[in-house]
């Protein structure tokens, strides 16, 4: 038995040799859902449950045996129910799955909450705009342009209305910020150019300081902790 952490919150326990011919794998995170899953995977070779538990804990389970053999002209069955999506889900796939011109024979996704209430329509209302709020970072000053707002999200048949206050806060030069380094195109110097985030009963010095913290914390995790943007010859 081995514990193996995949990222922050989520950890596989594996049972049985990782690389031998049967294997059972748990898998456990927090994230806010519900609902279940069922899959069979011929290409994986594994047989796979899950179970989500709002707000607690996701559970996947899976059977791996090399020897597993499915229906020959098939490569995935599957069926979902998710609180996250608000959607059910089934499906069986040709035996080419990633081949667009094979069509899944059989492929069906009803979103209830979309067929009882309607799909969801978004507006806002525009309330003010705070202007010149200074940034203080490392190698100076930013003035920060706060634009309030409030968003909507109402169904045509829900006597219901969700709404959400937010800034979008957009700074008088973008913020310099290293790149993540994942590709030949992001590894030099980058820029936050604005950012939009819920207002939570914050002040306006909060949620400056919310933009500070974000964007020190991003130059320490990939630039390291002393980053600096580079001195620009005028």
């Amino acid at each position: 038995m081995r514990l193996h952490k995949i990222e922050k919150g989520r950890y596989v326990i594996y049972l049985g040799k990782e690389w031998g011919d049967n294997q059972i794998r748990f898998e456990f995170s927090r994230e806010h859902n519900f609902g279940l899953g069922f899959k069979i995977g011929r290409e994986e070779r594994e047989l796979q449950f899950s179970y989500y538990f709002w707000r607690l804990f996701n559970v996947w389970v899976t059977f791996e045996n090399k020897r597993l053999k499915y229906l020959d002209d098939l490569t995935l069955l599957g069926f979902s129910w998710q609180t996250g999506e608000h959607a059910i889900h089934a499906q069986i796939m040709d035996y080419s799955e990633m081949d667009s011109s094979k069509p899944s024979k059989l492929n069906i996704y009803w979103n209830y909450r979309d067929w009882l209430f309607g799909r969801s329509i978004y507006s806002e209302s525009r309330h003010q705009e705070v202007d010149k709020v200074e940034m203080i970072l490392p190698e100076g000053s930013y003035s920060m342009n706060m634009d309030f707002y409030t968003s909507y999200w109402h169904r045509p048949r829900s006597p219901f209305t969700r709404s959400m206050k937010r800034v979008e806060m957009t700074p008088g030069k973008p913020v310099p910020i290293p790149g993540k380094g994942e590709s030949a195109w992001d590894c030099g110097e980058d820029a936050t150019h604005s950012m939009t985030m819920s207002v939570d009963g914050r002040s306006v010095q909060e949620l400056v300081e919310h933009f500070k913290k974000s964007t020190i914390a991003r130059r320490e995790k990939y630039g390291g902790k002393n980053w600096l943007p580079e001195v620009k010859e005028s």
